[in-house]
């Protein structure tokens, strides 16, 4: 009987991972969103990026 493979191995075995970036939320046309955005940006550090669109 053959072992068990993780999907991972078997659709992408030997190829170069993705490389781990930050999430991006979206805060567009309202300043109190933003201005919570980036306080919870700077209390929690630079898990995530805002994009802003007024």
């Amino acid at each position: 009987m053959t072992e068990a493979v993780h999907p991972s191995e078997a659709l992408f075995g030997g190829e170069k991972p993705f490389p781990i970036i930050a999430t991006c939320e979206h805060f567009a046309g309202s300043e109190k969103l933003i201005e919570k955005a980036l306080a919870l940006q700077e209390k929690l550090g630079p898990i995530f990026d805002i994009t802003c669109d007024c």
